[in-house]
């Protein structure tokens, strides 16, 4: 297992350098990434979100149970890129390990997308994605650029999501001092960080 880091860790806010592909660690790190995505039931993990800088994320769609057989995969992105993408959009509730409580915040995404990445093997890969497994890919690329769901909240979501973290504050008497929307997650991603707030139990352990 390896320790998710949580919205407020600077290295999720930083553009990742690419991944060495000769590197001799990287396989062991695959491996740790998966482990860690399996035990918090996520669909995906980017590499800073466990602290290190490198263009890499895995995704295991393959416990969606209502996905399509061509959108189930457990597969590494390593150095991906988005070669090109559909002119339709769709909208798509989301969520992130990285930021834990926080649900449900609706991003708009490209439809399909056609992807250029190397896989474990190192063999270099072109795919075009459809559908979730898209959005997904979306998801974690964004990760490699610094970018979070945060990022992506209109006022109205701040605004909505504000007041449920204030609300989850109020209910374990948990006293702060904050205004905007920003400082009041951070203040909750430390609580659930130091384990003075649990809700969030496996990718803590």
């Amino acid at each position: 297992m390896l320790p998710i880091h949580l919205y407020g860790s600077d290295i999720l806010e930083k553009v990742c350098d690419d991944a060495d592909l000769k590197d001799k660690n990287l396989s062991h790190l695959i491996k740790k990434m998966f482990k860690t995505l399996n035990k918090s039931n996520g669909i995906g993990l980017a590499a800073p979100q466990v602290g290190v800088n490198k263009r890499c994320f895995v995704i295991n769609t393959n416990i969606i149970r209502e996905l399509p057989k061509d959108e189930k995969i457990r597969e590494v992105f390593l150095n991906p890129l988005i070669i090109s993408f559909s002119d339709k959009k769709i909208s798509s509730s989301e969520g992130c390990l990285s930021i834990p409580l926080i649900s449900d915040v609706v991003v708009d995404r490209y439809e399909e997308i056609k992807v250029s990445y190397y896989n474990q093997k190192l063999e270099y890969c072109e795919k075009t994605l459809k559908g979730k497994l898209a959005v997904v890919f979306q998801h974690e690329f964004d990760h490699l650029n610094g970018v979070l769901l945060t990022h992506k909240l209109s006022k109205g979501q701040k605004e909505i999501h504000k007041k449920y973290i204030e609300n989850i504050l109020l209910e374990n008497q948990i006293t702060y001092s904050f205004d905007n929307f920003e400082d009041i997650l951070k203040y909750l991603m430390s609580l659930v960080n130091d384990r003075n707030y649990l809700s969030y139990p496996s990718c803590l352990t």
